[in-house]
């Protein structure tokens, strides 16, 4: 993938069948305190009953995101690299 001008370009169409079809989970910094955790094209039961034993997590039904306070991010990703 290239980047011009703010807009993705990709090798051909192939590389960008294979990007949308990644299984992904976003990190999206939201504020000075929290941020935000996604699925795409995926869905992972272990990985929520993780998030579900955080403290101070909550889901958001409005963005359908996880919100997790920042100085939580560094134990949701060592969880996460146990579990994948």
């Amino acid at each position: 993938m290239f980047k011009q001008q703010g807009k993705s370009f990709y090798k051909d169409k192939k590389s960008l069948k294979q990007f949308t079809k990644a299984k992904t989970i976003v990190f999206e910094l939201l504020n000075e305190s929290h941020y935000a955790i996604t699925f795409r094209n995926f869905f992972s039961k272990d990985i929520v009953q993780l998030i579900r034993t955080m403290q101070n997590v909550r889901f958001d039904e409005d963005s359908k995101a996880w919100l997790v306070p920042i100085y939580l991010k560094s134990n949701f990703i060592d969880l996460i690299a146990k579990t994948c």
